[in-house]
């Protein structure tokens, strides 16, 4: 076999054993990305804050709906969107008590609803029946 033929034949082995790599690259690559994604909205500290209930959203889906409560926190600008559990009623301008949660890397908080403070608000439903 010449020398040439030998070269030709070592280019194709190595083009055929290393043809994969980068895909493999790119697998990792988004890997990495989706780790720092879901690594970085894993709460590091958490705090109690109280707020106040300024309005509701639902969203539907095929499985039914789910609840939010719009809550106004009083060193924030913006609102806060907060899923309601689904065996707590509506209350209209209430008073709440939610955990807030610090990402790992992102510096953003996270609000899940704790409980109610003030048990003299109706509920929504009970106002649309007056």
């Amino acid at each position: 076999m010449n020398k040439d033929t030998k070269r030709a034949l070592d280019d194709l082995m190595l083009d055929e054993k290393y043809r994969n790599v980068p895909g493999w690259i790119f697998v990792g690559l988004i890997l990495l990305v989706i780790g720092y994604v879901s690594l970085g909205s894993i709460g590091t500290d958490s705090q109690k804050v109280v707020g106040e209930v300024i309005s509701t959203h639902t969203r539907m889906h095929d499985e039914g709906h789910t609840l939010y409560i719009m809550v106004k926190i009083p060193n924030r600008t913006s609102l806060v969107k907060v899923k309601l559990p689904t065996n707590q009623p509506i209350k209209k301008d209430a008073k709440v008590e939610l955990n807030q949660v610090e990402t790992l890397w992102l510096e953003k908080h996270r609000y899940t609803f704790s409980k109610y403070l003030d048990s003299k608000n109706k509920t929504l439903t009970e106002t649309n029946k007056n």
